[in-house]
This record gives structure tokens, C-alpha cells and sequence, in this order.
């Protein structure tokens, strides 16, 4: 015989009888019938969220009898738990097969539960065997451990143009991995794959997200889920596709990884560039500091070697057409008017010179410089010998 209970909480059975036999012959001896009552193993199966299922094997012979009403086992969380008390489920177990078998679903791994036997007399005595405390084995975690992705999808994402966040529906049973994150790979036998690592621990949950970030623009990815285990296991989800997006001017840009997380006082996000223009032709991205810079080193041609938000970076001077052009984005594009409402530290172009690229084609000791809001250009010396060199950086990225 095989029953089966769910038990989120455990509940009472009570079972009522009545005797009219007023016969004083009649001696009821139900007792030792509970030695042809035994439980012989009990298995025990995890399941999410720390609970788990056992399952009772066991004799049940010779147990029809005119003084015996009722018999079976008892599950409580008391050590002398009774069937008529609300922390016991008892199952009766009045059959004529030899053995039984008998499930507890959904048991709180949290919980002690204690198993035993009973007969009821004809006459309403109830008596109890030894009850046995469950104990799951000390490495059932370990043992029975199981982890399961499905369902991946692409998540909304602020900079999902280098960027992407996958979630994923999850099954965790048992043992907890003590690494997660995202695989990714522009190859689809994932060779050279990178991985990113999640910073929050994994849980008993439904779902998960994992993120992997400084990617190319407008570039497909194979990606997965992995998660691993203290022992060095690895799982992994199924391979899943996504494609970064190209940027619109006038979008933040972020070049390090502190740059991808949402300020949260502001509640925005934060970057050092923002998209000044878009070359579908070349597929060059120009990007334009977000701040100004001011040095009293010597002016030098090409790239130039600066720290943006601590961070050493290779930039460049804009020419004095770009600094025309980078004014004109700033005071019509739509998307800079509203930068320039919502980004406190955004040094957008003033009433200022700032230095170019440019060489003054006349005299090899001095550099041109721009006021975009003059349009006045005016020569400086590369080294100068009082004051300082206001510069707003650009950096060019292909995609």
C-alpha cells in the first residue's frame, strides 16, 4: 500500500469511535499489536526552498483484530506527539497488505519531526510505540544538490549597447554555488569567452540575472548562465543569443565598470562621454568628455594620456571643426538640451577658449585655440608660461 501527503503545515487527523459494548467479559488488547507494526527505512528527497519529502517503509501484519478500531503511523513535531493534538498527521493504515509505504511532502528542513506507531482500541485507548526523531544525513545537501536554468531572455538594460543583463528562471535544490554569472562569447563554441561574476550571493529563488558589461557595439553574442559549486563544479544554462545595439547621440557612454551602475542618490546613471556623433560609413563613434580638463603641461600632438574619473585614458585634442561641431550638437540636439537639465557635472561648451589639435600653421611655438561661442580662434604657446589649457577630450571608438 502506497499514500502520499503534502504537508506545508502539519495538521491534525482525529479519529472518533464509540463503544456501546458494555460486555465486562470484553478486555480490550490492542497493545501488542503495536509490535506487528515497524517502520523499516525511511528515505528522505530535498526539494526547493530547504524542504524536503520522506518516505516510510515498513511491516504491517496481523493487524486485523476485533479489539483493534484503528492502526498506522504518526508524524509530529513533539517527541510524544498523539493524533488528537494539532502538530500531528497520522495516517491509518487498516489493510490487509504485508507492507506499506507512505509519503510526507514539502517538510521544512528547519523543523525536527519525530515518526512513530499506534493502535486504537475498541474501547478509544490510543497507544504509541517509541517515536524516532528524522534526521536527514548530515551531507544531504551535498549529496543531492541540483541546480537548472530555463528560459533565458534578454532584460532591460540602460547601456545595452555594450552591454547586456540575462535572466532566467532557476531550480536550486540543495547545496548553494558559491559563484554565478554571465559566459559570453562572440564565437558559438564559446572560445575565448570571458565571464562575468555576479556580486550577490545566489539564493533559493525563482529567477536570476546575471549582467556582462564593456561590450562591443552592435556585436552578437552566444551567452550562459554558469554557476559553480565549492568543489569546482560547474553548471551551465543553454546557449542563449543577443545582439548589442548601436548608441544615439547624445547617450552616456561609460568606458569602466563603476560606470554602469545607477547613482543612488540620483537615481541616474554616470559616465565620463557622451555620443557626440555616429559614422554609419566608418563605423566610428566619437565620443566627447563629459567634464573639462585643465593642465599647465606642455601642449603635444596626437593622443594624449589622461586620468578621467581616476582612470588612465588614451584621448585626443578635438580640431577646431569638431569643437564648431560639438557646440551646435550641445545647443540644438534635443537629447543634450535634457543632459544638460539632468547631469549636474556635465561642463557642456561656454564662453570659453579650449585648446585643439591644431598646430598655429604660422609659428611652430604656439597651438590654436577655440571659443565656440565667439567662433574666435587665437594663438597660444605650446608651453606655457602662465595660466592654464582648458581642453574638452574626444575618443573615437569603431564598431
Amino acid at each position: 500500500m502506497k499514500l502520499k501527503y503534502s504537508i506545508p503545515l502539519l495538521f491534525m487527523i482525529s479519529f472518533f469511535s464509540c463503544n456501546d459494548n458494555d460486555d465486562p467479559d470484553v478486555t480490550p488488547t490492542p497493545e501488542p499489536y503495536l509490535t506487528n507494526i515497524t517502520i523499516d527505512s525511511i528515505g528522505f528527497v530535498l526539494n526547493e526552498y530547504e524542504s524536503f519529502n520522506i518516505t516510510v517503509n515498513g511491516n504491517y501484519a496481523d493487524n486485523i483484530s476485533n479489539e483493534v478500531e484503528e492502526s498506522g503511523i504518526l508524524l509530529s513535531t513533539l517527541v510524544d506527539g498523539k493524533i488528537d493534538d494539532n502538530t500531528s498527521l497520522s495516517v491509518n493504515l487498516n489493510t490487509t497488505d504485508a507492507t506499506f509505504s507512505h509519503s510526507y511532502d514539502n517538510m521544512d528542513r528547519t523543523v525536527t519531526y519525530y515518526i512513530n506507531t499506534y493502535v486504537k482500541g475498541n474501547d478509544g485507548v490510543i497507544y504509541y510505540g517509541t517515536s524516532q526523531k528524522l534526521t536527514p544525513s548530515a551531507t544531504i545537501l551535498h549529496d543531492q544538490r541540483a541546480l537548472t536554468f530555463s528560459n533565458l531572455s534578454t532584460l532591460t538594460n540602460a547601456y545595452d549597447y555594450v552591454s547586456v543583463r540575462i535572466g532566467a528562471d532557476i531550480v536550486l535544490i540543495g547545496e548553494i554555488p558559491t559563484t554565478y554569472g554571465l559566459e559570453y562569447s562572440i564565437n558559438k563554441e564559446f572560445t575565448n569567452s570571458s565571464k562575468s561574476i555576479e556580486d550577490e550571493d545566489l539564493i533559493y529563488q525563482n529567477s536570476i540575472s546575471a549582467n556582462a558589461i564593456e561590450l562591443s557595439v552592435s556585436t552578437k553574442y552566444y551567452v550562459r548562465i554558469y554557476a559553480i559549486y565549492d568543489d569546482n563544479e560547474e553548471v551551465k544554462s543553454e546557449t542563449f543569443e543577443v545582439t548589442t545595439t548601436i548608441p544615439e547621440v547624445g547617450d552616456l557612454f561609460p568606458i569602466q565598470p563603476d560606470e554602469y551602475i545607477t547613482d543612488i542618490t540620483t537615481n541616474i546613471l554616470t559616465a565620463s562621454y557622451l555620443v557626440y556623433k555616429i559614422d554609419p560609413s566608418s563605423k566610428v563613434i566619437t565620443l566627447g568628455s563629459l567634464l573639462e580638463y585643465s593642465t599647465t603641461a606642455t601642449w603635444t600632438s596626437g593622443d594624449q594620456t589622461v586620468e578621467i574619473r581616476g582612470v588612465t585614458q588614451t584621448v585626443q585634442r578635438p580640431s577646431v571643426a569638431f569643437l564648431k561641431e560639438m557646440y551646435t550638437i550641445e545647443t540644438t540636439n534635443t537629447t543634450f538640451t535634457l543632459n544638460q537639465l539632468t547631469l549636474s557635472y556635465f561642463n557642456f561648451l561656454r564662453d570659453k577658449f579650449y585648446a585643439t589639435s591644431e598646430e598655429d600653421t604660422s609659428d611652430s611655438s604656439k597651438t590654436t585655440e577655440y571659443n565656440p561661442v565667439t567662433k574666435v580662434t587665437r594663438s597660444v604657446d605650446k608651453n606655457l608660461s602662465s595660466g592654464e589649457r582648458v581642453s574638452r577630450y574626444v575618443k573615437l571608438l569603431t564598431y
